[in-house]
């Protein structure tokens, strides 16, 4: 059996000022990230300096105990919850309480339902299966923060399993073991990064390597004589330029964690390593005092700051500096007292000191998040709380017609889906759109009921802004242009409608994917209309029409004159190539413009939109007009020359 000497020298056993530092980095990353500080799009990679930290240390205490015959495996997971639970769960109980009066009735029931899953240590799980394109953003969700707590909760359920397992076998395969459980899962991380995004960004198999990472280190020699003061000061200083670099170069949008969070996570380690055998400019740095309590209240301040940015986020639809400022100090005060007062008490056996006690309190507390959880999903959110007025545009953000993705069922198989169908032989309408054509459907299938004409169409939402092409875990990738064509080409002068949110067509990549669907549209001489998009928010825009009127104050949220026709001459941009004898346009600005040329977004029935660009229901409606006059125009197509198919 290796003895202790081998694994860990008497110094890394004690308490190690630079790891405080360390947290105090990956906290402040974290935090200024998320407060939008325009040089830190990689402050995220914070996540993964903890996740090494604590891969480091558990295992440090784990080896350590195996090796006296001390490691008792409820002792551990009772310091784990004394260390996790108590400031989690007053962070959480706080989020729901601040929820009942500032979230609108849907958001509360997220909320609810994320708390739920949190009680449960499956926060992570909870926010992959919601995540998707109409998600809700992730800029309000309170608890989305707690998806690494779940992730390093689960871990620490396994590993000590595992290395129980391990316990007896000899040093070398013990660190061939782990080495190949860190290989798979980083090799899962890699393949699975574009594949499988969501699932693997938030679940523990993509993430084990990072922790496993602090536990090779923990395995690491205590010593290296032939190690000298500057190679300890270079290599120090080549870890932390790798953990500074992920701050700063990686950013939202690449492919992560993948082969980019092994930059963190090789930094991390090597300052773990470097500093564990002796000091160096970075470690004298990171133990000095203000980093270290920085350190020391990091957990709390991961916990804190992100719900109160949230809520902030939610109620303000740009937070100036002012706020965000405010934030951050309001999120250190708490931290401070949070840790000085539940962290450090608990910790250290100071209150609730039994075991028995800490599992009694520990757990009626998560019943209690969990039920509260499941009462707020049962409940709706709890819409009492709300008078008729809000409730009113709150249900322009909740109702859905129905027929969302009801024409999307054969975009891999088959042909076009039937939206309506009258006879055989009366005219067709065809739709190609997104998801904003998708919010009208509605208004389409009674128009054409009316008129008597067939609707068969194709949607997929974010088409466009995707490239026109899309993948499914099963299928591949399937060009939705080609696809759409080969299913209108064998039709004689088809009547095609197109309606995507045009806004989203911004480079020449996507004007070209454009040109081509009309191109492609005019050699089978199709008659073809395009709904222009009406004017287009930057905010969620019934979220804070209903918090304006819950709240009682007023909030102009029409867009100016001036960006209405910025607006109107992007769209006038788009399609210049395309005269109004090869193509029908419909406008929808002066449907949702005022005389003076601002926008409007209601009327005395309700609101126009379900968020920033989407139509409600009620907004939809607003096209009737325009939906009659192509109908009548297709029946008159089909009355001049008679379908010889």
């Amino acid at each position: 059996m290796l003895q202790m000497s081998e694994i860990q020298s008497k110094k890394k056993q004690g308490h190690r000022a630079d790891i405080d530092g360390m947290r105090a980095i990956a906290v402040s990353a974290v935090v200024l990230f998320h407060v939008k500080v325009p040089f830190l799009s990689g402050g995220f990679c914070g996540v993964d300096v903890f996740f090494v930290l604590s891969g480091f240390l558990i295992s440090r205490i784990i080896f350590r105990e195996l090796e006296n015959g001390a490691f008792s495996m409820v002792n551990f997971w009772e310091r784990r919850i004394r260390r996790i639970f108590p400031a989690l769960s007053l962070v959480v109980i706080t989020t729901l309480l601040a929820g009942w009066f500032l979230l609108l009735p849907q958001d509360f029931r997220y909320l609810g339902q994320s708390a739920f899953a949190q009680s449960a240590s499956a926060s992570n799980i909870y926010f992959w299966m919601v995540s998707g394109y109409f998600d809700q953003s992730a800029e309000i969700k309170p608890l989305l923060h707690t998806w690494s707590l779940s992730v390093e909760e689960q871990f620490y359920l396994l590993f000590p399993v595992l290395l129980l397992g391990l316990r007896r076998v000899v040093f070398p395969l013990r660190v061939c073991a782990l080495a190949v459980v860190w290989s798979l899962s980083l090799f899962w991380n890699i393949w699975s990064v574009n594949r499988y995004p969501e699932l693997n960004f938030f679940l523990l198999p993509s993430r084990t390597w990072e922790l496993i990472t602090g536990a090779l280190v923990a395995l690491a020699p205590p010593h290296a004589p032939s190690l000298s003061g500057r190679t300890s000061n270079l290599l120090a200083t080549i870890g932390l330029i790798l953990v500074v670099a992920s701050f700063i170069f990686i950013n939202p949008s690449m492919s992560f964690p993948g082969w980019v969070a092994l930059v963190p996570c090789v930094g991390t380690g090597l300052l773990i390593w470097v500093h564990g055998l002796q000091k160096t400019w970075v470690s004298k740095f990171l133990s000095y005092k203000p980093v270290t309590f920085l350190g020391l209240i990091s957990y709390s301040l991961y916990l804190w700051h992100w719900p109160i940015l949230a809520f902030a986020n939610y109620w303000f639809p740009e937070p100036g500096a002012t706020v965000l400022i405010n934030c951050v100090i309001a999120s250190f005060l708490l931290s401070a007292i949070s840790w000085k007062w539940v962290e450090t008490p608990f910790r250290t056996k100071k209150w609730l000191p039994s075991r028995f006690q800490m599992l009694s309190w520990g757990g009626l507390f998560m019943v209690l998040i969990a039920a509260i959880g499941m009462r707020l999903h049962l409940s709706d959110g709890v819409k009492a709380r709300f008078s008729p007025s809000t409730l009113n545009i709150v249900e322009s953000i909740e109702s859905k017609s129905g027929l969302q993705g009801s024409i999307r069922q054969n975009v891999w198989t088959g042909d076009l889906k039937t939206l309506h169908q009258e006879a055989k032989d009366n005219a067709t309408l065809i739709l190609f759109g997104d998801s904003h054509l998708e919010a009208t459907l509605h208004v389409f299938k009674e128009v054409a009921r009316d008129n008597g004409i067939n609707i068969k169409g194709l949607t997929l939402p974010g088409a466009l802004h995707l490239g026109l092409s899309s993948s499914t875990k099963h299928q591949g990738k399937v060009d939705l242009i080609d696809y759409f064509m080969n299913s209108v080409t064998h039709l004689e002068n088809p009547n095609v409608l197109m309606f995507f949110n045009w806004h989203s067509v911004n480079d020449h990549a996507e004007r070209s994917l454009l040109n081509n669907i009309f191109e492609k549209l005019r050699s089978v001489k199709s008659n073809v209309w395009v709904i222009k998009s009406p004017p287009v928010y930057q905010i969620d825009l019934p979220r804070f029409a209903a918090l304006s009127d819950y709240a009682g104050m007023e909030m102009d949220l029409s867009l100016p004159a001036d960006e209405i026709e910025h607006q109107r001459t992007f769209l006038d941009s788009l399609f210049n190539e395309w005269t109004d004898n090869e193509i029908k346009y419909l406008e929808l600005m002066p449907l949702f413009t005022m005389p003076n040329m601002k926008s409007k977004f209601r009327n005395d029935i309700g609101i126009f939109y379900s968020d920033g660009d989407h139509l409600s229901i009620h907004g939809a409606q607003q096209l009737k007009p325009l939906v009659h006059t192509v109908m009548k125009r297709i029946k008159a197509y089909k009355i001049e020359k008679p379908s010889t198919e």
